[in-house]
């Protein structure tokens, strides 16, 4: 199936043009985090994300058990997934952001879940300035897609979505656009459960 791309940009802060990695960090929050063996593991988390070398992850967690302890890096080296205040975060592996950056395995942001999973994918793009890069992924049937630019949305997301006419009408007949894709994807993952439950 043909892929779909869309990243944007959000100028974020002036950032020396020599720098080989930017990053961007919060604060500590509580949450939680999944061992590769499924174990929970409560405490402080806080998300940061950079650019990276080659198909090296972007992403990576700081990790304190208590507000005093030491703090510790983890990767998706060491964790399959982690949930920092109202967002959660999993493993996603094999995609590409753009034509040019490929990541092995990397940290996406759960937005929605369903027959089609939506993610959000974070990064920057270190030039004169740093700018924050998001990249929405769709996953279908186990199969990863980088999502279509606003000027493609009536032509290529229907690819994904064509089992449900109604919501397909809706696309064409621009009553739902690129700016309602969380809404199309949420309406769309009800329709497929409902149809599922139905005799």
């Amino acid at each position: 199936m043909k892929r779909l791309a869309f990243s944007f940009f959000l100028l974020l802060a002036a950032l020396p043009s020599f720098a080989q990695v930017s990053q961007t960090s919060g604060s500590f929050t509580p949450g939680h985090y999944y061992t590769p063996e499924g174990t929970r593991v409560e405490g402080l988390l806080r998300h940061t994300f950079g650019n990276s070398w080659g198909d090296s992850p972007d992403n990576f967690i700081t990790f304190k058990p208590a507000p005093e302890a030491k703090e510790q890096k983890l990767t998706v080296q060491d964790i399959s997934a982690f949930v920092t205040g109202q967002d959660s975060f999993t493993v996603k592996q094999n995609f590409d952001i753009n034509d040019h950056d490929h990541y092995a395995k990397d940290f996406v942001r759960v937005v929605k879940s369903g027959e089609i999973s939506l993610y959000l994918h974070y990064s920057t793009v270190s030039t004169q300035t740093r700018k924050l890069v998001l990249t929405y992924l769709l996953e279908k049937d186990g199969e990863l897609y980088r999502m279509v630019r606003p000027a493609n949305f009536n032509d290529q997301l229907p690819i994904l979505i064509a089992d449900n006419k109604e919501l397909l009408n809706k696309i064409k007949t621009k009553e739902y656009k690129f700016a309602d894709l969380q809404k199309i994807i949420e309406e769309y993952n009800q329709w497929y459960a409902h149809k599922g439950a139905t005799p």
